[in-house]
């Protein structure tokens, strides 16, 4: 949605935003039209997850950040308790490997309309250019198949939300890698170049390892991103280095008032851990 540094920002940028566009082909609950100021539900019941929804490591100061923020809602007088993921995470990223190939493949053919001509590997990142090639060969049942557990992961999340208010996990499993970092190697980019010449299975793996690494920081954001829920990310913990690790809560569709009355708590009785040009210039 929005990086912000204050949950005053957040909350006008939200409700500021917020509109109906009868055009548009996804439109939000009648739920999230209803609450004109954050809740104040004096006792919420928050299910928390730590583990790697891929079984990936999890830094002990990621883990440290989250049972902080559990132990703190306990004394706060929630009410918390570890549950196990939801959905298959593992076949949840390969759904979306293989909805952003298919999807990559569509705006692409769109592209060479404009261009009246074919795009080229030249045209684009090595990267998009193996998700192209993937996407191009990805039958159209495989794509429905895709939306089909999206569907039943969003179902699924849903009825967690009717036994929970919200959702506690790490925002990463580690902190952020250095800019110049290379998330890649040369077996990758080798195969990536090759790419027109591979089978879908092939590129399928390819696109896996592609993302092995970079997902391996980040395996928990793209269940909200998937299955439509709203989710905040918060500022609340820094490493023995000074790098920042987030939580994140995850609500129903259509409760983002409950993501700003749990986010203001933190800021006002817990504390977020902000660069400090954002400390002095607040």
């Amino acid at each position: 949605f929005a990086l912000t540094v204050s949950m005053r920002d957040t909350e006008k940028l939200f409700y500021g935003m917020r509109d109906i566009s009868s055009a548009a082909p996804y439109q939000a609950p009648a739920s999230a039209w209803q609450h004109h100021k954050a809740a104040q539900k004096k006792q919420l019941k928050i299910a928390v997850i730590i583990d790697s929804p891929i079984d990936s490591t999890v830094s002990p100061e990621a883990a440290s950040a989250v049972e902080k923020a559990h132990d703190f809602l306990l004394k706060q007088g929630h009410q918390v308790e570890i549950i196990n993921y939801p959905v298959d995470g593992k076949e949840l990223i390969v759904s979306y490997y293989l909805m952003n190939g298919a999807e990559t493949a569509a705006m692409f053919s769109g592209i060479e309309q404009g261009l009246r001509r074919p795009v080229e590997k030249n045209d684009m990142e090595l990267m998009t250019w193996g998700i192209y090639q993937y996407g191009k060969k990805i039958p159209a049942s495989h794509y429905i198949r895709a939306l089909n557990f999206w569907d039943d992961a969003a179902f699924k999340m849903e009825q967690l939300f009717t036994e929970y208010d919200l959702l506690l996990t790490p925002t990463a499993a580690t902190t952020a890698p250095k800019i110049d970092e290379d998330l890649q190697s040369d077996e990758i980019r080798d195969a990536l170049e090759a790419a027109a010449s591979l089978s879908e299975n092939e590129l399928h793996h390819v696109i896996d390892r592609m993302f092995e690494r970079s997902l391996e920081i980040t395996p928990y954001t793209q269940l909200a991103n998937l299955t439509g829920q709203p989710a905040i990310s918060l500022p609340t913990y820094l490493t023995q280095k000074g790098l920042p690790l987030g939580i994140q809560f995850t609500a129903a569709r259509g409760r983002e008032d409950l993501l700003l009355q749990i986010g203001r708590l933190f800021e006002t009785e817990y504390g977020f851990k902000l660069p400090e040009y954002y400390q002095a210039n607040k």
